[in-house]
């Protein structure tokens, strides 16, 4: 055993751990050392973005289950992962090439473009690993996936395969949520992450009934860019509508919906929303001159309701989900107005080539001009925008690939059902309702770097026969050419290139099968990591066959993975028949800046990864753990680390500094209590320590690390400054006794155990604690070591319980002290509790621990507190009005919850009953326990207080000093206190200052007498007087 630095560099002692770990390869005899498979998913990030604080909380999170299972005997492998396609590194290419959009990146080429994709996404890899590692996550980061990798992607094609080969792989013409920035379509559960809550102008409009003189029908919409794509008009055929008359024009609108017109208007006639279908209206454009389908009247509807707007729908089938299938339905016509990259045609109004958002002021101004604009208000809503790029998106149609997840929308459901989920609402709330909700996935992007959809198309016109390849054998048995075995997947623009790789068409013979230009939705990708990280099923089939690495038994990432990671996980296992993909998820809340807003760069307010230098990893990860729930968003407040550092870590590190000093000294056998001890605070503290086992071992089984956390502090905070103060004198003992023993070995047990409990919590300290406590026989490792387990009969809940309650009294003791100012080297002659039983032996513990000469147990306190009746004023004043200051001015009697003054008698919900002290005491209650101070300080008590005042100066004096704890000194005094002069006198309280200090001679002597002191400084004990003391060794 070392000596301890009780000046300690954490941020040193960290750096000293991990190089420990990785000079012993500690994490790698850790994941061979269990028997069990416990399977662990990491997430996979895009490192072409650098690391944040909130990526330090994801990382905490996942490493600490996984290092209490190991320490429970599972074998938890934790391969990394990197998410390495899609937008978020194609847009990051953009800018670094100065290129915007796809006209851009096709005219400086897509072989290109991807290579520099490939080399983007590690611009932070490195970063990435230093975070990793200096949060203490334990990873594999040496043998990731990768889902560029050409294995990864096989295995991708397989799975599309399969959903292919279950006719759920489907190509459609329809309304999918479009960028036009990106030029591609986006799934909904991407949309879903870009929502906004913005304010704009909603237009209530007038379409020109044909055949009637000024007569409108009108309606209102969010979007007025669609206006010039309008077709018909939709109407509820069961709605009540009106036709009303204001200032010369006739309107027609939904009855609920008339607050729009607010006064002014005159009912000409009522009827169903059935009189209207058919009705035909002049168009607010002409765009549709060549159209033949018939279009610009009015048809019913089942989506049209009367919550908003005016009750009629303006219908524009290429840009509205419910729209294009009305389309559908009526053959409307489907001809677009708009470009893909979100430009008006040539021929719409004034406005081809503009984008279709920057215009929508001026055909609002267009449609006022012309008469057709019934008035505009502003209207806040939830609006999607690209979650790359936060361009607006547009509702367009288009053709594009879908995985059909309506139909397997009910598995979904039931496997979710098998999901712990913490917090647990989402289950049935967040989550459970985005299934209840799940939409067919639009998979297809018309983009390049990404995994190639595996679909071919023959191209003879006679055929049209598409197939769906599972494999790289399958593409080399059915290609025209021989594949090279190192061909890249990827769209690159040789002739090795995917784009450029020909089928023979086994239905027609045909050698003209091209594959179709997509890119899968990048979110595939990490989806499809259970099997795709393994090669799956082209090798490792034992990995997911005998539920060797599935499912997981844990994952975890942040809330917004509801939309995302932990969806994909689920619909690509559940697509494959394979259940769920995991067994247990914590879903994390974001981490705010210290004022509770939301980071970002443009506020300035983003923390960087490397603040968990400024206190350290363990200070910053207990932080997380206790702060609040997984769920709720967490404020990055460096004081709270800070304060987590002095509560937690230090306190720990005190409490290990200082047995190993005294164990040094008196170098006492040291093993763990195999046996109930007989002191009865040993035997209390081994009690918590069990109890405290069993709760923090429930806890984390249960996937919750805060209250473990809360819990762990509430047992360091007893064993340091309870436990350790009230047993310090059996460690200055000279002699050593049984006794003595018994209480190093007590203290060695709680340490011990208390770090390989905190080991999954505070990795750093708990392991360099333990490597000067073990003993050779013990693990190489902290946490190597097995978990404690609880033992039942070391566990004493009586006595755990009556401690609480002396506890509960000294702090509501203290408390009395704090209000009354009176600091607790002062004695006082009384106590008297109300409330509580406890046994003599621990109620002189509560004598010495708040200094007061005398305890009584009371069963009645009114001899020391008075009662007020304190009236509800509220209720009374209600009840009897003017009455009231005369009630007020009575005096109440209370008995059996009734107050009783004259002839009134108030209710227990009329009054409070309000106890206090006495003068001359002091008072605190909690829960029906009373403690009382007889505040009344005698010379004596003064005296004495002084004495302990001055002997805690020369404690203070010794450690500035920096002498051992052995150390005897020679004390010298001067003061014009005459209290100071009294306590002197005392051959008692000389004797008492004698003893606490180690003092070889205590002595009056003036300042400008002493030869060398070591150290001297002045105090104040008494106010205005000056006391002088000097110590030397």
């Amino acid at each position: 055993m070392k000596k301890v630095n009780a000046k300690q560099d954490f941020i040193k002692l960290e750096q000293d751990v991990l190089a420990f770990w990785d000079g012993n390869k500690i994490f790698e005899k850790s994941v061979k050392k269990g028997k069990k498979n416990f399977v662990f998913y990491d997430g996979p990030p895009t490192a072409n973005g650098e690391p944040h604080i909130g990526h330090a909380l994801t990382r905490a999170v996942k490493d600490i289950i996984p290092r209490y299972k190991t320490m429970r005997g599972y074998r938890v492998v934790r391969k990394s992962g990197w998410d390495t396609h899609g937008l978020p590194v194609e847009l990051q290419v953009e800018k670094e090439l100065k290129i915007s959009g796809k006209p851009e990146i096709e005219k400086y080429g897509i072989e290109g473009f991807n290579d520099k994709c490939k080399k983007n996404v590690w611009k932070y890899k490195t970063e990435w690993e230093k975070m990793t590692k200096r949060i203490g996550f334990w990873l594999d980061m040496d043998d990731p996936y990768i889902t560029y990798d050409p294995k990864y992607i096989e295995s991708v094609w397989w799975i599309l395969k399969q959903i292919w080969d279950k006719k759920l792989l489907y190509k459609d013409y329809k309304v999918v949520p479009h960028c036009p920035r990106c030029g591609t379509a986006l799934s909904s559960h991407e949309v879903a992450q870009g929502y906004k809550k913005i304010k704009e102008e909603s237009v209530y409009l007038k379409f020109k009934v044909k055949g009637e003189k000024d007569t409108y029908i009108l309606s209102w919409t969010t979007t007025p860019w669609t206006l010039p794509g309008n077709v018909a008009l939709a109407v509820g055929r069961d709605i009540d509508y009106l036709k009303v008359e204001r200032d010369g024009e006739f309107y027609i609108l939904a009855k609920a919906r008339m607050e729009i017109l607010k006064e002014g208007y005159k009912i000409v006639d009522e009827f169903k929303g059935e009189k209207l279908v058919g009705m035909e209206y002049e168009p607010l454009y002409d765009v549709g001159s060549a159209w033949k389908e018939k279009a610009y009247y009015v048809a019913d509807a089942d989506f049209v309701t009367v919550e908003d707007g005016t009750g009629v729908v303006h219908t524009a089938v290429m840009y509205g989900e419910d729209d294009f299938e009305l389309g559908k339905k009526l053959n409307l016509p489907k001809h677009h107005t708009v470009h893909t990259d979100g430009t008006f045609i040539e021929g719409v109004g004034k406005w081809g080539g503009k984008f279709v958002k920057d215009v929508e002021k001026d055909i609002i101004a267009d449609l006022k001009d012309r008469g057709l604009l019934l008035k505009t208000e502003m209207y806040e809503h939830d609006y999607p925008f690209c979650w790359r790029c936060d361009t607006p998106l547009l509702y367009y149609a288009k053709d594009s690939w879908f995985i059909k997840v309506s139909e397997i929308r009910d598995k979904l459901i039931k496997n979710n059902k098998a999901v712990n989920w913490v917090p647990s609402h989402l289950k049935k709330g967040r989550f459970g309702e985005w299934l209840n909700e799940a939409k067919d996935w639009a998979l297809s992007r018309e983009r390049y770097w990404g995994t190639p959809l595996p679909i071919w198309e023959c191209m003879h016109p006679d055929c049209g026969e598409r197939i769906c390849v599972g494999s790289f054998e399958e593409l080399d048995r059915l290609s025209v050419k021989k594949i090279d075995k190192n061909f890249d997947p990827h769209r690159v623009g040789d002739e090795k290139g995917i784009d450029n790789i020909i089928l023979k068409c086994e239905r027609c013979g045909s050698s003209e099968m091209h594959r179709v230009p997509d890119v899968i939705d990048c979110w595939f990708d990490s989806g499809a990591m259970p099997f795709a990280q393994y090669h799956y099923p082209f090798e490792n089939k034992e990995k997911i066959d005998k539920n060797e690495q599935f499912p997981a038994d844990y994952i975890s990432e942040a809330v917004d993975q509801t939309r995302g990671w932990f969806y994909t996980l689920l619909v690509i296992s559940t697509l494959l028949d394979k259940g769920p993909s995991y067994k247990n998820v914590i879903s994390l809340g974001h981490v705010l800046d210290k004022n509770g807003k939301k980071m970002s760069k443009s506020k300035g307010n983003v923390v960087s990864w490397k603040s968990i230098n400024d206190h350290g990893a363990d200070a910053l990860r207990w932080y997380f753990y206790a702060l609040n729930g997984p769920g709720e968003t967490k404020r990055f407040d460096p004081r709270g680390i800070a304060e987590i550092m002095r509560n937690v870590i230090l306190r720990l590190w005190n409490t290990y500094s200082f047995f190993v000093t005294y164990a040094l000294i008196d170098k006492p056998k040291l093993e763990e209590l195999k046996d109930v001890p007989r002191n009865k605070m040993d035997k209390w503290i081994i009690s918590n320590l069990h109890a405290l086992t069993k709760e923090v071992t429930d806890g984390l089984d249960d996937y919750d690390f805060m209250n473990p956390a809360r819990k762990l502090e509430k047992f360091l905070d007893e064993l340091s400054n309870w436990y350790v103060r009230r047993s310090r004198r059996r460690f200055w003992k000279s002699k050593n006794d049984v006794d003595k023993n018994v209480a190093y070995n007590t203290l060695y047990t709680c340490l011990l155990t208390f770090v390989e409990l905190i080991a999954p919590f505070a990795p750093f300290v708990s392991e360099s604690i333990f490597q000067n406590l073990k003993k050779e026989d013990d693990p190489e490792s902290v946490h190597l070591c097995d978990y404690p387990k609880a033992l039942g009969e070391f566990i004493d809940e009586k006595l755990n319980f009556e401690m609480d309650q002396i506890l509960k009294i000294i702090r509501l003791g203290r408390a009395v002290r704090d209000k009354s100012q009176i600091k607790i080297r002062q004695p006082l002659s009384a106590i008297y509790v109300k409330g509580v039983k406890v046994s003599k032996d621990l109620a002189k513990l509560i004598q010495d621990e708040l200094n007061i000469k005398k305890i009584e147990l009371v069963s009645d306190a009114s001899k020391w507190l008075k009662s007020e009746v304190k009236l509800n004023f509220k209720k009374l004043g209600a009840k009897y009005g003017k009455k009231l200051k005369e009630i007020q001015s009575l005096k109440f009697e209370v008995e059996d919850d009734v107050a009783t003054a004259g002839k009134y008698k108030l209710e227990s919900d009329e009054f409070e009953l309000v106890e206090s002290a006495k003068e001359g005491f002091g008072a605190e209650s909690e829960n029906n326990v009373a403690v009382i101070l007889d505040l009344n300080i005698t010379e004596n008590l003064k005296l004495e207080g002084i004495a302990r005042e001055i002997v805690r100066a020369i404690q203070d004096m010794r450690k500035e000093m920096d002498y051992s704890v052995s150390d005897h000194i020679y004390i010298s005094w001067t003061s014009n206190d005459p209290f100071v002069q009294k306590v002197f006198d005392k051959s008692g309280l000389t004797s008492y200052i004698w003893k606490e200090t180690l003092a070889k001679d205590i002595f009056k002597e003036a300042v400008e007498n002493r030869t060398n002191p070591d150290f001297e400084r002045e105090f104040s004990f008494s106010k205005g007087k000056i006391t002088n003391l000097a110590i030397r060794r």
